[in-house]
This record gives structure tokens, C-alpha cells and sequence, in this order.
């Protein structure tokens, strides 16, 4: 997997800052039904192409619940394989759990329950905070993007702070990819991007923001540089983005 290429800059004459153009820019929030509820992704018009200002802010609480729900999911997938494994390393174990008194039984199996709830809430609650806090780091980031027929200019703030300017001719694809945000303290939580592939290398822009959201600016990005679709993913990423809870 690439890493996201950061820090690049682009030779040329003097351009304006991003604070600068996201001050002056008129912008026109996108309500489409494509994006999520309380999406911040703006867009303008402008006369050779598009403007597109991804603004850095908090992590809103439509996310963090579809967070909370795919860690919940993905702990309780990790732990099939361990009853599997405790079921048949102890074949006798139903034998002797049915041979209890019902009272017992039902106590064993509560105690059980709990326990195994107890589990799946500790794993996940952990997972969530690494996500969240991996998402909270990714999201203060702002990004402009200006594009037009034939150039796709790209200017990002900390953490993640690039600059890029890409020819049509060097773009292959867009895809969404899932991945860590570089992190010095260690965190490898996976979030989503989106994954500009050119013919030697990939730059990966827009951490950690709504798949609905990369879906919708690469969509606009593909037609405006006269580029194919956004590519789906495959089958084996979808069923690995479950069980990773991404």
C-alpha cells in the first residue's frame, strides 16, 4: 500500500494560500442526496473548471455512531473464531453444560452471555477510540481542490499538509482505499481516502471523510477531467473492509 505522499510542492509562480481562497470563495454547499447528513463539502463554479473546499472540522455524530457500529460488528466477527475453537477443542463441554440442574444452567449460561458481551464491549470500545482518534487527526485537515479539463491542482493543510498539480495525461483512475493516517504515536487504525492513481505512483487525498463524500467529489473530479468512473471495490476488499470495521 502507498503511503500518502505529503509535502510536495509545486514550482511556478506565486499562488494564494488556501485560508486566503477559502476566505474569498462564494461557495455553494452541496446538498445532494449523495452526501451524508450534515456534510460540509463545498463547491464552486468557476470559469475554466471547479472549485472544491473540504474544510477541516470536528467529527460529526452521524459518523461516529456508523463508527461505534462497524468496531461492534467487526469485534463480534474476531470472536467466532475463538468459540469455534473452544467448541471443538471441547467437544464434551455441551455434554456436561446439559447435565447441570436448571437453575445452574440457566446462571451458566447468563454468566456466559455476559461474559462474552463484556469481551466484545471492551475490544470494541477500544478499537473505537484508536478510530476516533485517528479520524479526529485526519479530519483537521482542509483541502482545496481547483480542476479543470485538462489539471487537477490539490493543496492541503497539516497534518497531512501537500501540494500537488497533476496533469490529465498522468491520471489512471480514482478509487476509494482504506489505510492508516502516518501517525508517530503508533495508531494504525484504517480510514478511507481517496486514491488518485497515476501511472507510476498514487496520492492519496481526503482522510477520514465519508465514503459517500469521496464517492460524490470523485465523481465530479472524473467528469470534469473527462475520466472513467470511480472504480467499485472488489468483493474480497468489501468483505475485508467488514471484518477490519472500515
Amino acid at each position: 500500500m502507498t503511503t500518502p505522499t505529503c509535502g510536495k510542492k509545486i514550482s511556478g509562480s506565486k499562488r494564494e494560500t488556501i485560508a486566503d481562497l477559502m476566505d474569498a470563495a462564494s461557495t455553494i454547499l452541496l446538498r445532494y442526496d449523495e452526501l451524508p447528513p450534515g456534510s460540509d463539502v463545498r463547491r464552486e463554479q468557476e470559469a475554466d473548471g471547479t472549485r472544491i473546499v473540504v474544510p477541516a472540522g470536528e467529527v460529526p455524530a452521524e459518523v461516529q455512531r456508523a463508527v461505534l457500529q462497524r468496531r461492534i460488528v467487526a469485534a463480534s466477527l474476531g470472536f467466532m473464531p475463538i468459540l469455534l475453537l473452544a467448541i471443538l477443542a471441547f467437544p464434551d463441554l455441551s455434554n456436561r453444560f446439559n447435565r447441570l440442574e436448571a437453575p445452574l444452567k440457566l446462571g451458566a449460561g447468563v454468566a456466559f452471555t455476559v461474559l462474552c458481551g463484556a469481551a466484545i464491549a471492551l475490544v470494541s470500545s477500544t478499537l473505537y477510540g484508536r478510530s476516533l482518534d485517528a479520524l479526529t487527526r485526519a479530519r483537521s485537515t482542509s483541502t482545496l481542490l481547483r480542476v479543470s479539463s485538462d489539471r487537477l491542482r490539490i493543496e492541503s493543510s497539516p497534518p497531512c499538509a501537500a501540494s500537488h498539480e497533476i496533469a490529465q495525461a498522468q491520471i489512471r483512475c480514482l478509487s476509494i482505499s482504506h489505510g492508516p493516517l502516518p501517525d508517530e504515536r503508533g495508531n494504525r487504525s484504517r480510514i478511507a481516502w481517496l486514491a488518485i492513481e497515476l501511472h507510476e505512483d498514487v496520492i492519496r487525498i481526503l482522510p477520514g471523510r465519508d465514503e459517500l463524500e469521496l464517492r460524490w467529489i470523485a465523481r465530479n473530479l472524473a467528469q470534469t477531467l473527462r475520466l472513467p468512473d470511480l472504480i467499485p471495490p472488489t468483493r474480497v476488499q468489501k468483505l475485508l473492509n467488514v471484518i477490519l470495521g472500515t
